[in-house]
């Protein structure tokens, strides 16, 4: 299927397999609503639900790769929104699945090296130096084609559009080092509160489904234990 409305019309009774391509290139949707052919990435998650639903279970993998996209381009206005419409997918399959047998995971493969500055926007009065200061939120990537000028922190990068700068110069920006956020719901879910190494969440998934016996998640949590000192002792 190619159009929206094929997918709304797509008959669930019975598995079969489903594929829908409703865009030569990246969907910009969550900002761009004028193209009716373009589906939002909320209805998309909400009709493989009830394609994949069966008493077996399944595994359902969602990612809104314009979060990334737009950081590589230093358009810090439009991940955001981004970031808002992948949030309103998490509410609303969390509202739609039961968390007693269905266990939720959100998180991601990397960040994009940027970092906010300031404070918020206004101005403070400083009497005792016979001054006020205007303080301003600043967004700023370490890499990027828009690279920071002098002046630049004093202006206001309001429109959806504007690139933020950034302090070395190159066609995209890049990715970091910096841990990031992980969440779950549901069945297993205690297994991922704190600092896992990546991989380690895929194991949960394997011990969620079933597909590997550990006698308890005590187990699998002592299986990675020493899975994180073997690759700490090959690194070293």
């Amino acid at each position: 299927m190619t159009k929206a409305n094929e997918l709304e019309n797509i008959k669930v009774s019975g598995f079969k397999p489903v594929i829908g391509i409703f865009a030569e290139g990246h969907m910009y949707n969550a900002i761009n609503k004028s193209d009716k052919n373009e589906p939002s990435l909320s209805r998309m998650v909400s009709k493989a639900i009830d394609v994949l639903e069966n008493k077996n279970g399944y595994v359902l993998v969602v990612e809104n790769e314009l979060i990334d996209n737009f950081h590589h381009k230093n358009l810090a206005h439009k991940s955001f929104n981004e970031v808002l419409a992948l949030d309103d997918v998490i509410n609303e399959t969390l509202e739609r699945v039961s968390l007693d047998d269905t266990l939720v995971i959100v998180t991601a493969d990397h960040e994009t090296a940027f970092s906010f500055s300031g404070y918020h926007r206004g101005s403070f009065e400083y009497p005792m130096f016979n001054q006020t200061i205007l303080n301003t939120s600043f967004i700023i990537y370490a890499y990027g084609s828009n690279v920071f000028k002098p002046g630049d922190e004093k202006q206001r990068f309001d429109n959806i559009n504007d690139k933020f700068p950034a302090m070395i110069e190159e066609i995209s920006g890049k990715h970091g080092m910096s841990n990031v956020f992980i969440s779950a719901n549901g069945p297993s879910a205690f297994l991922l509160t704190g600092v896992h190494e990546q991989t380690y969440i895929f194991k949960v998934i394997e011990h969620a489904l079933g597909f590997k016996k550990h006698s308890s998640a005590t187990c699998l949590v002592a299986e990675m234990i020493s899975y994180y000192i073997f690759s700490v002792l090959m690194f070293y």
